[in-house]
């Protein structure tokens, strides 16, 4: 009874610890700053460069495509760096875009050059096409910008555009990135960890330890323990598929972010089914007091049957 105890109190304080908001860290709280978002835009800038220039010079991939438009940007920038050419920089760089759009340095480079040169239209559209880009989440951008990059770069550009009135479209769920991109580019949290990775391996393994079991046990009765790990095996699959139509379907989670959700869902059920499971024991418990032919054990204290010599639990003579 202390060890159910113990159990349902955890669970309690696990669900309270879930609903309870989860503070930003100060890596990843928002640049209000103007002075500082610049700052850390032209480190990032800097820092998703470098990566690209290394690229450049190892020639990782081996799509022609992406070699050519890499070496534009590159070029481009060198043209800004040395001689302020701008005129030069933006055709290079709408030449890497049209070697390879899926280029988001080339966009966001762009969308910066033709803002000086007072082309605010073409820059709004750049700096869209650019958030577009960066969502994808895809090889290139993965390789030249970490997850602060991105967070940077996304939101600078969405200063620069609210500054001119112009709001840029986020996807369903008022969330910036779907949550099948959310994986690749941000930092995994054990509750992320738990959902897309130990949620489906159980639910995976699960199903032949069930089968297993059932094969050994004919008859399961409604209070015994195989009934319970068939109730939480049930509860671990509803919460995967709900996971799997936040991660494909995109629908919106109603406690934020999605694995949240999922983990609270897991974990309420499993309290759900557990009491009810306690509630089943106590009343056949209760029955069997209540039946002339069983009596407890003076030893052990386990229900038995009134005619047997000896305890079958603990052994002893009666």
């Amino acid at each position: 009874m202390k060890k159910s105890t113990a159990f349902f109190t955890l669970l309690v304080l696990s669900i309270a610890l879930l609903i309870r908001p989860v503070p930003v860290s100060a890596d990843e709280a928002p640049q209000d700053n103007p002075k500082e978002l610049k700052k850390a835009f032209e480190i990032s800038l800097f820092q998703a460069l470098a990566r690209l220039e290394d690229i450049r010079k190892k020639r990782t991939y081996r799509m022609r495509g992406v070699n050519d438009s890499i070496a534009k940007t590159t070029e481009a920038v060198e043209s800004l760096e040395k001689s302020n050419n701008y005129e030069k920089a933006e055709a290079l760089l709408r030449e890497a875009n049209k070697i390879h759009p899926d280029n988001p340095l080339a966009e966001l480079v762009l969308a910066d050059v033709l803002d000086v040169r007072g082309k605010t239209e073409q820059a709004n559209q750049a700096y869209l096409q650019f958030l577009k880009k960066a969502a994808r989440a895809s090889s290139l951008s993965q390789a030249v910008m970490t997850y602060e990059n991105r967070l940077i770069f996304s939101q600078y550009v969405r200063v620069r555009l609210k500054t001119r009135g112009l709001i840029a479209p986020t996807p369903k769920g008022n969330k910036e990135l779907p949550l099948l991109n959310q994986l690749a580019w941000e930092k995994d949290s054990w509750l992320r960890v738990f959902v897309a990775t130990g949620l489906p391996l159980l639910v995976m393994l699960g199903l032949p330890f069930l089968l297993i079991r059932r094969m050994i046990i004919d008859i399961v009765k409604p209070a015994s323990f195989d009934a319970l790990i068939t109730k939480i095996y049930m509860a671990l699959v509803i919460g995967y598929v709900i996971w799997l139509g936040h991660l494909f379907l995109e629908l919106p989670p109603l406690i934020e972010p999605a694995e949240r959700e999922v983990t609270f869902i897991v974990l309420a059920e499993i309290l759900i089914v557990i009491g009810i499971h306690a509630r089943s024991v106590y009343i056949l418990e209760q029955e069997k007091r209540n039946d002339p032919t069983v009596m407890a054990c003076p030893y052990c204290k386990r229900l038995i049957q009134k005619l047997l010599v000896s305890c079958p639990c603990c052994g002893k003579k009666l």
